[in-house]
């Protein structure tokens, strides 16, 4: 988002405001925790792989059908050079964002941090191998996209079984090799224009 920040910055303000309401709530509906945010960047922790997947589809859907302003519309449509095919298609609408999934054990530290109405509340913070990949998943992606590591791929492996796998609709999902040095592993990316998982 940092073009769109060049662009109009109150507008953008304005907009990653209802954005950021929205992944609350989206967060909360799959029982996750929103454990960093930055505006447009976010670190949530799922009980499991396949709510963190629910989770990331839902928000993929979701934000093509977010009532972003009009004007804000028209800078995403500059940043990300939208075709009039896809817009018709309804493919995308405002921003597009990147999801990285990765599963394990994290390191957590408990502070005490003072609030704006002066009480000090717990702050927890998530650290280790596992958010790192994480985050150098969601390097690997394009915006609109959903990559996920070998291991979570592995933990859905279960719902998998009557899926298509392919572009044609269920779910789909595929390897991809990266150049990235540091993501050893096989990723697998989620199409989010098909519901995969009931």
């Amino acid at each position: 988002s940092t073009a769109l920040w060049k662009i109009d910055y109150a507008e953008t303000a304005s907009n990653l405001k209802l954005y950021n309401q929205r992944i609350n709530d989206w967060c909360r509906d799959f029982d996750g925790y929103l454990i960093e945010s930055d505006m447009d960047s976010h670190l949530l922790v799922f009980k499991n792989s396949l709510a963190a997947v629910k989770f990331a589809e839902c928000v993929q859907l979701n934000l093509i059908r977010l009532q972003w302003s009009a004007n804000f519309i028209g800078m995403c449509n500059e940043v990300y050079n939208y075709s009039q095919a896809d817009l018709k298609r309804n493919l995308w609408n405002g921003i597009k964002i990147r999801i990285g999934i990765s599963s394990g054990e994290a390191l957590v530290d408990s502070t005490m941090s003072l609030s704006k109405s002066k009480t000090y509340i717990p702050k927890v913070r998530y650290f280790g191998n596992a958010v790192n990949m994480s985050a150098m998943i969601e390097s690997q992606c394009f915006g609109g996209q959903i990559a996920v590591a070998e291991n979570v791929y592995e933990e859905l492996s279960p719902y998998l079984e009557n899926q298509t796998l392919d572009e044609k609709g269920g779910l789909h999902l595929f390897e991809e090799k990266k150049a990235n040095p540091n993501v050893t592993k096989n990723l697998y990316m989620i199409n989010p224009k098909f519901k995969t998982f009931a």
